[in-house]
Order: C-alpha cells, then sequence, then structure tokens
C-alpha cells in the first residue's frame, strides 16, 4: 500500500465536514502523494549525503510521513501555501530537511567523546598489588590536570563552569576515598555523576524531572571536562 493510500485509510471514511477540513485533507493528499515518489526518494538520499549521514532514505520518508500524518491529523492552522504539488514538494523537502537535521544532533550526541568506566573504576584491582597503586596514582593526576583545565573549559550550557569544574573534582575525590557504591560500568559512573552534582550544584530544582534533565546536561560536560584531562595525560606519556 503506497504512503498515501496508508494515510487515507488511517484518516477514515468520514467526509470533511467544513471547507477547511476540505482543505486540509487536500493538502494531505499532496503532501503524501510527494512523499510517495521517485522526487521524494532522491530528494531524502541528497539530503542524507548533504549531511554526511548513511541511514536508508526509506527511514527518513518513513518519519516524515510520521511527522506530517501527525500534523495534518490535528487542528493546525491549514498551510496558506500548499495549492499544487510543487508546494507540496517544497514542503516535504523542508520536512526531510529538518529530519535529516533532527538525526545529525542525535548521532553527535552519541558520537560524543565519552569516558569509559574502566579507567577510574580502581575497584578491580587488587588492594596493596602495583596496578592499585598506579591507578590511584592516575586519578590523582586526573585531579591535577582537571584544575589546570578549568580555565580553557568550554561554556557548558546545562550548568555553569564552576558547578561542571567542582563536580569533576567531587566525582574524582570519590573515587579516590572508595566512595563508588555497588554499580559497574556506565551506570556507576552515571551514579557516581548524580552524587557528585547533588554535593556542588547549588541551583539543583527541586522536581524530580528538572532535576534529572539538569544533571543530564551538567553531566555531559563533567564528563568531557574529565576525557579532555585524560586525553592530556595520554598525550604526555605517547
Amino acid at each position: 500500500m503506497s504512503e498515501s493510500l496508508r494515510w487515507e485509510s488511517a484518516r477514515g471514511d468520514m467526509p470533511p465536514t467544513s471547507p477547511d477540513d476540505r482543505r486540509r485533507r487536500a493538502q494531505g493528499e499532496l503532501i503524501h502523494g510527494w512523499l510517495a515518489s521517485d522526487d521524494a526518494r532522491m530528494t531524502a538520499s541528497r539530503l542524507l549525503r548533504r549531511r554526511g549521514l548513511t541511514d536508508d532514505p526509506d527511514d527518513l520518508l518513513h518519519d516524515a510521513w510520521l511527522r506530517i500524518n501527525r500534523s495534518f491529523d490535528s487542528d493546525r492552522p491549514l498551510l496558506e501555501t500548499m495549492d499544487d504539488s510543487r508546494d507540496a514538494a517544497r514542503y516535504g523537502a523542508r520536512v526531510l530537511d529538518n529530519l535529516a537535521r533532527d538525526r545529525v544532533r542525535r548521532q553527535s550526541r552519541r558520537n560524543e567523546v565519552t569516558l569509559n568506566p574502566a579507567d577510574l573504576d580502581i575497584r578491580a584491582t587488587a588492594a596493596g598489588s602495583d596496578d592499585a597503586s598506579n591507578e590511584r596514582v592516575l586519578v590523582e593526576q586526573l585531579l591535577n590536570q582537571v584544575a589546570l583545565l578549568v580555565g580553557d573549559m568550554p561554556h557548558c550550557r546545562g550548568c555553569s563552569n564552576d558547578v561542571v569544574a567542582a563536580a569533576a573534582l567531587a566525582l574524582l575525590h570519590m573515587v579516590l576515598n572508595d566512595e563508588p557504591g555497588a554499580e559497574r560500568g556506565r551506570r556507576w559512573i552515571d551514579q557516581m555523576l548524580n552524587a557528585a552534582l547533588e554535593r556542588v550544584d547549588p541551583k539543583m530544582p527541586s522536581s524530580q524531572s528538572a532535576r534529572e534533565q539538569r544533571k543530564s546536561r551538567c553531566g555531559r560536560c563533567v564528563i568531557a571536562l574529565i576525557t579532555a584531562a585524560m586525553t592530556e595525560l595520554e598525550g604526555r606519556a605517547s
């Protein structure tokens, strides 16, 4: 079944009851008809290449179909500039481009350099061994390096740089003071990060959802700072 036919089926058999309803349906048919065309697929392929993405064009078209379907199923105002297939093509291309940009942003967040929790977790090494001593020395070196990098760190959108620096130092002190808790891997570093931010952030919101959002935004900056310090230390050693 084509995208446009699937859209008509999803709308049901109830006829439009007003001029606006009829025009909204006509506009929906135009845009969904374009999304099912070869031109739309070529447009999706071109936009993905332009953004450096290797995604399947059909996936982008499906996302556009869902977004537009939600739009035309709502009571949003009519599009004043969609009266023919050329208008539909321009509108559809804008939706595809916006979706491609969204994918780039999501990929950038996934590809952010992050810290391997094993680099900080000194619990796995037998106490008193040479390896344990070396790992503690590494964490102590990270403390010093973080302090050196604070002045050059980029502005954090999630919270002040003072909070980022304080949380990074607090997290590393917690490692050295054997306060890691029972978790391992990514859950461990998240637990440590949350605890550090709770200790040092004076503007932590009262509501739980707002707290989680702030900790997520600030946390990315904290991990980026510790990672930069780790990279600097590794560069000196190589």
